[in-house]
């Protein structure tokens, strides 16, 4: 799993998600440093990818723009709750349920198992 994986994830409410995770492309490889992150459902896919978010849909493929200054810095929000300052964009509950979800699957990998939360 530290080079490669795909991993599939059922949530509570019987959506599937699914990870594909590699580090396998020699830096001289025109798609070395492409990554993406793709997010699929009934009514279309987004994606980031190249720096770009790319929204697939019933009208075709587009770019998104995105404001120069996104209104929501994750790593300023988490700083500036720790400084007392505001909240955080994610909360402590669901940073715990993710880092648990991703030792599951290190779990599932190297003991070649079905994990289940």
């Amino acid at each position: 799993m530290e080079i490669a994986a795909q991993c599939l994830f059922k949530m509570k409410n019987g959506v599937l998600a699914e990870a594909s995770i590699e580090f396998l492309r020699p830096m001289a490889a025109s798609t070395h440093g492409d990554d993406r992150t793709r997010v699929a459902g009934t009514k279309g896919v987004i994606e980031v990818r190249g720096g770009k978010v790319i929204l697939i849909d019933a009208e075709g493929e587009r770019e998104v723009e995105l404001p120069e200054k996104p209104e929501k810095q994750i790593f300023s929000d988490f700083c500036n709750e720790l400084l007392g300052r505001g909240k955080c964009i994610v909360d402590a509950q669901q940073t715990i349920h993710l880092t648990r979800a991703c030792l599951c699957a290190q779990i599932a990998a190297d003991e070649n198992r079905i994990v289940t939360i």
